[in-house]
């Protein structure tokens, strides 16, 4: 029996990897991770298989999962009828993992593969590192097997080496990206790094989906028509201070525009010199193009309005 009463204050406490496969089974439950946990050397290091874990929050306290190889998430989580539960990790670090052809990192199915019609959850305060792929058709975040729902990821760095090609990085519906860093070194493409409304084919009610304070680094193909598009109405101009340094080549795209957004709500920028085969760069509203230089001048960005502070920069450990 797990230590603590399962409440918010007093969650129950995961002490081991066999505790976590088995015990976390209660949705209406906290749960505190006190231990790394590592695969190696368990019944768990060839292939980590199908988990259905069912919390209300679970949280890591900055604890390790580490060295997983997966293909359809590391886990599959569900809501209680309260229309307002979210299912909630937190304070998480994912490192080493390994996903295989068809993968999903994670997504919210129950166990019998039915999705839950707009199902929410929420990563906070974390670290998906160093995810590395073979095969294809890996899908970072599938938020519903058929239908959108909302999610929130929020203060969470993603690192990702792929040495063949990524299928989709993430879509979304009403959902929010605040203060995430994404590096992405695919040898090939991806298919597409936040799209809403339109992945779907039909026409969904907006606003769609916010992004506030993002970095994406690294160096990928794109083979979809833009990286971010169909954020929503334009009026409501969901996107606000998005930095996009990464080397982006156009794969199959050469009559397409760069951007699909026709403005921001806030200063955001992208660098031309390490963006080609695509068609050209339109101009929108609060999204500059900036120069590899002018990108790395705190001065020059100071100018144009972006509230910056002299460092040696923002990177992942």
């Amino acid at each position: 029996m797990l230590q603590g009463a399962g409440t918010e204050l007093d969650p129950y406490l995961i002490t081991n990897l066999l505790e976590l496969r088995t015990e976390v089974n209660d949705n209406t439950k906290f749960y505190k991770v006190v231990n790394d946990l590592d695969v190696v050397n368990t019944e768990y290091e060839e292939f980590w298989g199908t988990f259905y874990a069912r919390f209300k929050q679970l949280d890591f306290d900055n604890k390790k999962l580490s060295n997983l190889r997966i293909n359809d998430g590391i886990f599959h989580f569900e809501k209680i009828t309260d229309d307002a539960f979210t299912a909630k990790i937190k304070n998480f670090r994912f490192e080493n993992i390994t996903m295989l052809d068809t993968s999903i990192f994670i997504t919210n199915q129950d166990d019998v593969g039915n999705s839950f019609s707009k199902t929410p959850f929420f990563l906070e305060n974390g670290r998906i590192k160093a995810i590395n792929t073979i095969g294809t058709g890996r899908i970072l975040i599938k938020e519903n097997a058929g239908w959108p729902c909302p999610y929130v990821i929020k203060n969470v760095e993603i690192d990702i080496k792929s040495n063949v090609s990524f299928e989709m990085l993430a879509r979304a519906y009403q959902s929010t990206w605040q203060n995430v860093l994404i590096n992405l070194n695919v040898v090939g493409s991806i298919n597409m790094m936040l799209h809403s409304n339109v992945s779907y084919g039909v026409s969904l009610p907006s606003p769609a989906s916010t992004i506030d304070n993002m970095m994406v680094t690294g160096k990928f193909g794109l083979s979809s028509e833009y990286l971010i598009l169909n954020l929503g109405l334009v009026e409501s101009s969901p996107l606000t201070n998005v930095w996009v340094l990464a080397e982006i080549t156009g794969q199959g795209t050469s009559g397409t525009q760069f951007v699909g957004i026709t403005s921001a709500q806030n200063k955001c920028f992208y660098i031309t010199e390490k963006i080609t085969g695509f068609g050209g760069f339109q101009s929108v509203t609060n999204v500059l193009q900036v120069t590899d230089e002018q990108a790395h001048s705190y001065e020059y960005l100071s100018s144009q309005g972006f509230l910056v502070v002299e460092s040696e920069g923002w990177q992942l450990e």
